[in-house]
């Protein structure tokens, strides 16, 4: 009985691992982008504008021509294709044609491999390009990047999408009411930074998406001519900052709110790997950032309260009327 099982694994393995004639041309492509670590990877967090460089790898079990097709979602831009390798040699530009123009929905570009670039054994096939994220990346989800190879006979070969990744989070600017029981009223017109160093001089630099959304850009080799460093809070006191990777942020007030003499305190803001927002080391119920304050005109410029001061002024009459007492007692007995 033991070995019916044993062999009956067996042969489901081999069922899953052997290739099928559909995929003879060879195995699935391999897609994967180069990290800031220098490690390449199946996902990465990015920043809008950034270049990532990115390698699609495929084992071709014959010769022949291919058709190589670089697939990106729509908040992904095509860079260049910068080599393209057989079995670590760089293939004759003669070999090869790049073409970006025309391509089909959703297709960035198309490298066309003509007959007898590789043996008729085939070998390892590695295609070098770059990308960016565009202005219409996604501000919590990921972009895909991946490669689909065709053969002569049309035969597909593909892989699961590269994953980059970007992020966003929602800020705060309040402020506290303490005798509400820490409720807090939005306040308006406050000045925000956002930095990557504790010292606060390199800030993140944003361009306007729409209303009170901001979107990060790297800068690298972006096509805008103007970047906003200082982005100011709306009546509700709340705006959206996306395109952020993961990593640890300085979150500062740059100037007060309107009417307002005192600044918030700047707070440290994590976003994780998986997408968990921290300031100041607590998590933040659906990625929304407090940056708090209570300011001295709140208590000291309060018109006075009419209950606090009929309290105060019982207790004066209590102990007023408790000394009298006493006094009659003691002069009259």
């Amino acid at each position: 009985m033991k070995r019916c099982c044993v062999l009956a694994i067996c042969l489901l393995l081999l069922t899953v691992l052997w290739p099928t004639p559909a995929r003879a041309a060879g195995g699935d492509v391999e897609n994967r982008v180069l990290t800031a670590d220098g490690e390449w990877a199946p996902v990465r967090d990015a920043m809008p504008g950034e270049t990532l460089f990115c390698r699609s790898a495929v084992t071709l079990r014959r010769g022949g021509a291919y058709t190589l097709r670089g697939l990106l979602s729509p908040g992904l831009s095509f860079g260049a294709v910068t080599e393209l390798r057989l079995d670590g040699e760089t293939v004759n530009a003669s070999y090869y044609t790049i073409s970006t123009a025309y391509q089909e929905p959703g297709c960035a570009f198309t490298v066309h491999l003509a007959e007898g670039f590789a043996p008729d054994s085939g070998g390892e096939l590695t295609l070098l390009y770059t990308l960016q994220l565009n202005d219409s990346a996604a501000g919590e989800a990921g972009d895909a990047a991946s490669l689909t190879v065709t053969d002569a006979r049309s035969r597909l070969q593909s892989g699961e999408a590269a994953l980059i990744v970007s992020r966003g989070l929602t800020v705060y600017r309040g402020v506290l009411l303490p005798e509400n029981n820490g409720a807090s009223n939005p306040v308006f017109g406050a000045c925000l930074s956002l930095y990557r160093d504790a010292a606060r001089k390199d800030r993140v630099a944003f361009r306007e998406r729409e209303e009170d959304v901001y979107l990060a850009c790297a800068g690298e080799a972006c096509a805008h001519t103007r970047h906003a460093y200082v982005v100011r809070t709306p009546t509700n006191g709340r705006l959206r900052l996306e395109g952020l990777p993961a990593g640890t942020y300085y979150l500062a007030e740059t100037r007060p709110p309107e009417g307002m003499t005192e600044s918030a305190e700047p707070v440290e803001v994590t976003i994780s790997t998986d997408g968990e927002i921290l300031a100041g080391g607590v998590e933040c119920p659906e990625g929304v950032v407090p940056l708090l304050h209570t300011p001295a005109d709140v208590t000291e410029g309060r018109a006075p309260d009419p209950l606090a001061f009929y309290r105060i002024g019982s207790r004066v009459l209590a102990l007023a009327l408790s000394l009298l007492v006493a006094g009659r007692r003691y002069y009259f007995n």
